[in-house]
């Protein structure tokens, strides 16, 4: 019997809830049954989203980071940043034609309610990459890119959001010098402020406090409520009258 999205989506969504439970040896058998199957089906599934491979690839990898697998989910999110990559290469076409593969079994079933309850920490992280084009449920769909501008952009965004994630399995490994570097490759107009916090976070332990101070000064002022990235400015010896600057000029 040929796999369809349908099916794939739904062992994606139910993946997602064993990861949220923290029943992480489950999910991991799961997750790395998925990775098999969409990838032997491709061609039956969108490119990116709910009932992708690139979702199977990404779900998996973020059970083995909050499983404590952080090496093998280096390696899964490598292979995701690749499929990201080729599917970006083959063009915005080719993200349109995968939106009409999944939207049949996406409105009002199992995936998005998976979007809902946990795209940002177990699968893709679209919902935390994009805003510019909300989709069903309030969260942003590569899939519903309206241009290939847009498309591009997003895939850009997605590109981004691996990395960091990437990036926060080298620091865990100690590798810091690494983490840093990864995350310094990111183009600042694609970074979130938690990416700039983060930065920073590995700037201080790194005794860089120059740019420590500087990434922090973005990081909170595209999230004034990082009240500890504001307690770190002060630590460091930026005057409050600086620090309150820095929180309110988003707000202008």
């Amino acid at each position: 019997m040929a796999t369809t999205v349908a099916q794939v989506a739904h062992l994606q969504h139910e993946a997602r809830e064993l990861a949220q439970d923290e029943v992480y040896d489950s999910a991991a058998l799961l997750g790395s049954f998925l990775v098999g199957l969409s990838g032997s089906a491709t061609e039956a599934l969108p490119p990116v989203g709910e009932g992708s491979h690139l979702e199977s690839l990404i779900i998996f990898a973020d059970i083995l980071r909050a499983k404590g697998e952080t090496r093998r989910a280096v390696t899964y999110y490598k292979k995701a940043v690749s499929e990201q990559r080729s599917i970006a290469t083959s063009g915005s076409s080719a993200v349109k034609g995968g939106a009409s593969k999944g939207s049949s079994s996406s409105s009002g079933s199992a995936s998005s309610a998976a979007g809902r309850n946990g795209a940002r920490r177990f699968g893709s992280p679209v919902a935390a990459a994009q805003s510019s084009e909300p989709g069903r449920d309030g969260h942003a769909s590569i899939g519903e890119a309206k241009d290939q501008d847009t498309g591009s952009r997003a895939l850009s965004n997605l590109e981004a959001e691996l990395t960091f994630r990437i990036a926060r399995c080298y620091a865990k490994l100690k590798d810091k010098q690494q983490a840093l570097k990864l995350l310094e490759s990111i183009e600042p107009d694609l970074r979130r402020p938690t990416m700039s916090l983060y930065i920073a976070q590995l700037y201080s332990e790194l005794g860089m406090d120059r740019p420590t101070v500087s990434a922090l000064r973005i990081g909170i002022q595209g999230s004034p409520y990082a009240l500890a990235g504001v307690q770190a400015l002060l630590r460091i010896g930026v005057s409050p009258n600086e620090v309150s600057q820095a929180v309110c000029s988003d707000a202008r």
